[in-house]
């Protein structure tokens, strides 16, 4: 409905009072609509905090000052009040302290992490586990600002999770941050205290157990409430990402020939199919459904930089117009660009999609476009459609494989966060040498400079470095650099 009213034929027909006021009513039901999915889906505790933070923002005005005066809004802010006073919260509690209490009796050893969308859930999560004999529990949250609350320093996740490890903390309850990205220890039972509608998360969420041994998933489902929506939306996403999987691997047939056979065709080099290596994010999108389809063998990987790469010159970030948009608002957009063409030499945005800019004016879409043209130089592609993005990714693919003769190279130029990553970002640029050898370097060596100074024979002596490598690094460490002649 809000994007509805933002669309300038709507404004059109409206006088400024009544698109105010519709605009006023839409975020209403907006606010109260979230207040329901924090009711079904987390409880009082969570509930009550928005309530507490939508009465702070009538204080400064806006559009919840009208809000916080409707007697029923006010009676949901006495019946929740009430409610915690009494000692109730939420069914979905009472199951997770039975399932972690019975986790932790059948294998006293356990990990156990439980996953919620919120922090404020997260919470009371903690205050309410922590009352458990035998359960030693701790919270994992982001590093950002969010609900009021400070986020945590990258040296105090890494503590949380050490202690996890060393079985200090057996249980962690953690947001989004504990899907993705960072080295949680294997858990023997891994608990959804909340959904979330996408397939990517749900997936991310299982994963932490049963990787090395046999590990129990729950799920907790307030039934007939926004949770079972958002359950099996996420099913239902999973499904089609299965789809387009089963769809690449029919296109990736092996084959068994005799070894004359093989090695004559070594001989006669055709022509190979064009590869695209392409984010696992990218599962669900219409885009890759149609790449599928094409002459393209697809390669799936967990990429850092962009979103699909086509050589070892060309990479490919992928936005829709609403999740650039997004990415404007929520500062990630010139980050993303940032480390784009830091990694890659000729790096191209492709927008997808027409007409909503999600709230921002067209002078700060298109100025944000204008910033990364000129700014960054980055080229930006539009297509109207799914069919015709996935046209331009494979049509710039085989330009680059068939013409230039340009493999695809996964490159992470990302620019690191502490000092560790720095040294293995300085390390990791030498030749034939990638993160994991730079750790080993570095490990061996104790610091860049001693790296730098070590003879090929020492260099050899670190798992991974072999002849050729060490006497490439030593050739790069040792040149003279040489300036290029200035053209007259």
């Amino acid at each position: 409905l809000l994007k509805g009213l933002e669309r300038e034929e709507v404004k059109f027909q409206l006088s400024r009072d009544e698109y105010l006021e519709a605009r006023r009513a839409v975020l209403h039901v907006i606010a109260a609509l979230h207040a329901l999915e924090l009711l079904e889906t987390q409880g009082l505790h969570a509930l009550r905090e928005y309530l507490e933070k939508v009465r702070e923002r009538a204080r400064r005005g806006g559009y919840t000052r009208l809000l916080v005066v409707e007697e029923k809004w006010r009676r949901v802010e006495e019946l929740c009040n009430r409610g915690i006073a009494e000692g109730v919260e939420h069914p979905k509690l009472e199951f997770l302290k039975k399932e972690v209490s019975r986790q932790l009796t059948i294998q006293p050893r356990s990990r156990i992490l439980v996953f919620t969308h919120y922090r404020a859930t997260a919470s009371m999560l903690v205050e309410e586990l922590s009352k458990i004999p035998g359960v030693k529990v701790a919270k994992l949250i982001g590093q950002t600002k969010r609900e009021g609350e400070k986020g945590l320093k990258q040296r105090e996740q890494v503590m949380i999770l050490e202690a996890l490890r060393r079985g200090e903390v057996n249980t962690l309850i953690a947001t989004q941050v504990a899907e993705e990205g960072l080295d949680v220890a294997e858990c023997q039972l891994v608990v959804f205290y909340d959904n979330v509608p996408s397939a990517i998360r749900f997936i991310q969420r299982r994963g932490r157990t049963g990787r090395i041994k046999p590990g129990r998933v729950v799920v907790l489902i307030a039934e007939g409430t926004r949770d079972e929506g958002f359950y099996w939306a996420a099913v239902r996403k999973r499904r089609k990402m299965e789809e387009v999987i089963r769809r690449i691997s029919r296109s990736l047939k092996p084959s068994e020939q005799p070894l004359d056979r093989v090695l004559a065709q070594k001989e006669q080099k055709p022509v190979e199919r064009v590869k695209v290596v392409v984010d696992s994010r990218e599962l669900a999108s219409e885009t890759l459904r149609e790449l599928s389809r094409m002459d393209v063998q697809l390669e799936i990987r967990s990429l850092k930089v962009a979103d699909y790469v086509v050589s070892e010159s060309v990479a490919i970030e992928r936005k829709s117009v609403q999740d650039f948009a997004a990415s404007i608002i929520d500062k990630r957009l010139f980050e993303q660009i940032r480390d784009l063409k830091a990694s890659y030499e000729s790096p191209i945005l492709l927008i997808e999609g027409e007409g909503d800019y999600r709230g921002l004016t067209p002078e700060a879409f298109y100025g944000a476009l204008a910033s990364v043209v000129i700014d960054f130089g980055v080229p930006v592609l539009w297509a109207k459609t799914p069919r015709e993005a996935a046209a331009v990714i494979y049509s710039i693919a085989r330009r680059e494989q068939r013409e230039k003769r340009k493999e695809p190279v996964i490159k992470d130029r990302k620019l690191p966060a502490s000092l560790k990553e720095l040294q293995e970002y300085v390390v990791a640029s030498l030749p034939g040498v990638d993160s994991v050898l730079a750790k080993r370097l570095l490990e061996a060596f104790g610091s860049i400079r001693e790296v730098f100074l070590a003879s090929e024979e020492k260099l050899q002596r670190v798992e991974g470095i072999g002849p050729k490598t060490a006497k490439n690094i030593r050739w790069i460490i040792d040149s003279p650099y040489r300036r290029a002649p200035e053209s007259s």
